[in-house]
């Protein structure tokens, strides 16, 4: 991983040891974390929100290789609008939606982030076949 701020260093401490509590262990990426949970891959991205905060990026592809039409982009901000935590999103340079959950690093305990990992896993989980069915893609 590249050099990084002390508090990420901290964060990345403890994140690395929960992670081996919570799922058993993890790959580490060029700058994020990777962990499996149930069908769903999951990425876990540390960075600096300001001097003083840090961030973690709960992040996982629902669904690959579809386009944006205009009623894939009504179905993700309707259910934007539906979900408790997290959002969905589209990248257009790589045609997949995305699951994003953010959480403030400073304050992350290990039970805020256990939740945070099966939510994230657990909505994938349940959106991938709905959007394959509904507008393509896998």
């Amino acid at each position: 991983m590249a050099e990084a701020s002390e508090k990420i260093k901290e964060l990345r401490t403890k994140i690395e040891s929960w992670l081996k509590e919570i799922v058993g262990g993890y790959e580490v990426r060029e700058n994020y974390y990777v962990v499996r949970l149930g069908s769903a891959r999951i990425n876990i991205f540390l960075y600096d929100l300001t001097e003083k905060y840090t961030m973690v990026a709960i992040t996982s592809i629902t669904n690959v290789d579809l386009d944006l039409t205009p009623e894939l982009a009504k179905f993700l901000v309707t259910e934007n609008a539906q979900m408790l935590f997290g959002s969905f999103s589209y990248d257009s340079n790589n045609r997949y939606v995305l699951l994003t959950h953010q959480l403030l690093g400073n304050f992350l305990d290990k039970e805020e982030f256990r939740t945070a990992l099966n939510y994230v896993a657990y909505i994938v989980d349940g959106y991938d076949d709905k959007i394959k069915t509904q507008f393509g893609g896998k």
